[in-house]
C-alpha cells in the first residue's frame, strides 16, 4: 500500500511539475530572470505551508529575506508573495509581525512589492484589518482579494485607500463557489462550467472598475486564458491600468497573445518542495473529483523540508 501510495503521489508530481519553478532559490531565480527577459514582472512565493511553531516561522521568514536578497543582488524584477500562516501569524509574542519586518526591511528600497495572499485560515475582514497595519509601515504592501468576495463600494470605502495594492482571483488560497462543479454529471457540469466562468468574469469587472474608480491599483492573478483575453480587451483604461499575472506552466501562445495586446504581464513562480498544498489549493480548485483523490493521496498539512532553498 505504502508503495502504491509513493507511485501515484509520482504521478500526481508528474501533473503539476510545469506549475512549479523547482525545489530551490536557485530554479525560482532562473524562472525570474526568463520571465523579465520576456519583459514580465515576476512574483515568487515558497512552497511551505504554515508554521506550527517558532523555528518553522523563522526559518520560512529568512527563505523569504534571502530570496529578496538575491533578487536584488541580481537586479531582477520581482515581487514576493507570502501567506501570513508561514510567519508565524497563529503564534504569541509578535512573531508574525518581527518577521513581516524583517521581509520588509530587505525589500525596502529595491522595487520589490509584497503580497499578502488569502488564506482559508485567515477571514477577510481580519486580513484587511492586518494589511491596514501592514499598509502603515510600507507602501509595497499589497494584499490579495478573491473575486468571490463582494468587493461593493461600502467594502472598498471601509478596508481600501487611493494607491492601495490589490490582486483579485479565482486562483487562491480559499474555497470558492464553484467547488462542486466536478460532482455534477457530465452535461450538467460542462454547461455549469460556462455559467462559473462568466460569473467570475462578471465579478472581475465589477471589481475592477470599482477598485480603478477609486484610485486603487489593480492586477489580476488568473489561470483561465479565456477570462484573461476577455479582460485584457475589454477597454483601454483596464489594458493600461490592469497588472495580468499568470501562474507559471501557462500557455505560451496564450502569452504571445497577450503581448502582442501589449497587456502589462507578471509571472506567479511558486517553488519549494512542500507542493502539496499549492496542488490543493490552487491548482484543482474548482475541481471537485481531483481535489478530493488529490487530497487523499497527498496527505497535506506536512512540515516540509528545511532544505527547500538550499
Amino acid at each position: 500500500m505504502e508503495d502504491r501510495h509513493k507511485l501515484l503521489k509520482g504521478v500526481i508530481f508528474k501533473f503539476v511539475r510545469k506549475y512549479i519553478a523547482g525545489s530551490t532559490l536557485a530554479a525560482a531565480l532562473d524562472n525570474i530572470k526568463q520571465a523579465n527577459a520576456r519583459g514580465m514582472r515576476a512574483t515568487v512565493t515558497f512552497l511551505n505551508e504554515g508554521a506550527a511553531d517558532a523555528a518553522r516561522a523563522r526559518y520560512n521568514a529568512n527563505t523569504y529575506v534571502q530570496l529578496t536578497k538575491q533578487a536584488t543582488r541580481l537586479h531582477l524584477n520581482a515581487d514576493i508573495s507570502l501567506r501570513l500562516s508561514q510567519v508565524g501569524i497563529g503564534l504569541n509574542n509578535g512573531i508574525a509581525d518581527r518577521h513581516i519586518a524583517s521581509i520588509l526591511d530587505a525589500a525596502a528600497g529595491n522595487g520589490s512589492g509584497i503580497w499578502i495572499e488569502a488564506e482559508n485560515d485567515i477571514g477577510m475582514e481580519d486580513l484587511f484589518s492586518r494589511y491596514r497595519e501592514l499598509r502603515k509601515k510600507s507602501s509595497s504592501i499589497g494584499i490579495e482579494v478573491p473575486v468571490w468576495y463582494p468587493l461593493d463600494v461600502t467594502t472598498i470605502k471601509n478596508n481600501l485607500k487611493k494607491n492601495d495594492r490589490v490582486k483579485l482571483t479565482t486562483y487562491s488560497h480559499t474555497e470558492d463557489s464553484i467547488e462542486t462543479i466536478d460532482e455534477e454529471p457530465k452535461r450538467k457540469k460542462r454547461q455549469k462550467k460556462v455559467i462559473a466562468e462568466k460569473e467570475a468574469y462578471g465579478m472581475y469587472v465589477g471589481s475592477i472598475g470599482r477598485l480603478l474608480q477609486e484610485g486603487i491599483s489593480v492586477s489580476v492573478l488568473e489561470s483561465n486564458e479565456r477570462i484573461v483575453a476577455k479582460l485584457a480587451s475589454f477597454s483601454k483604461e483596464y489594458k493600461k491600468s490592469l497588472i495580468f499575472e499568470l501562474p507559471l506552466g501557462y500557455s505560451k501562445n496564450s502569452i504571445g497573445k497577450l503581448v502582442k495586446m501589449k497587456a502589462n504581464l507578471s509571472v506567479y513562480v511558486p517553488y519549494g518542495k512542500d507542493w502539496s498544498g499549492y496542488v490543493l489549493n490552487k491548482l484543482t480548485v474548482g475541481h471537485g473529483k481531483i481535489r478530493g483523490i488529490a487530497a487523499r493521496i497527498l496527505e497535506v498539512r506536512g512540515a516540509g523540508n528545511e532544505k527547500d532553498n538550499k
